[in-house]
């Protein structure tokens, strides 16, 4: 039997060890966005939220994000990717530098979500690159994400 609750409301069915020990050691290599609007998302990744370009190929190019990557495919360059009727991604990237970030999103026109509780006041803000993927951008340090 399908259960029709949502999917977060789940209960949680017991792991085999195995599973478990596999993921205590696994670690995010890279987050793949496909890029309808690559040139306009290469250039608000680069530019307005300053992360640099660790690589590049015909129809991607690779942005340093700590021990992880960002990955911009561009879809006109690669077949079979479609976003159909998903809401897309959902990221955290933590910064040094906010307020920097911030002046240079609004001073682009990006749309700048406000946060969702008074806590993070200052110390979060939330973006919606050109693909309509949202961004939660916080400060290191600042105790609003990891970091």
């Amino acid at each position: 039997m399908v259960s029709t609750r949502g999917f977060w409301n789940r209960t949680q069915v017991a792991r085999p060890r195995a599973a478990a020990a596999v993921s205590e050691g696994a670690e995010l290599r890279a987050v793949n966005i496909p890029c309808a609007k690559f040139p306009e998302s290469r250039r608000f990744y680069v530019e307005l939220l300053g992360l640099q370009m660790a690589g590049r190929g015909r129809s991607h190019i690779a942005l340093a994000a700590g021990s992880s990557r960002i990955i911009l495919l561009d879809t006109s360059r690669v077949s079979g990717f479609s976003r159909g009727n998903s809401q897309g991604l959902y990221l955290e990237l933590v910064v040094p530098d906010l307020a920097a970030v911030r002046e240079r999103l609004h001073a682009d026109g990006a749309r700048l979500y406000q946060p969702r509780r008074e806590a993070h006041q200052g110390r979060l803000i939330t973006v919606e690159d050109p693909e309509g993927n949202l961004i939660n951008v916080v400060e290191r340090g600042s105790g609003g994400g990891v970091g």
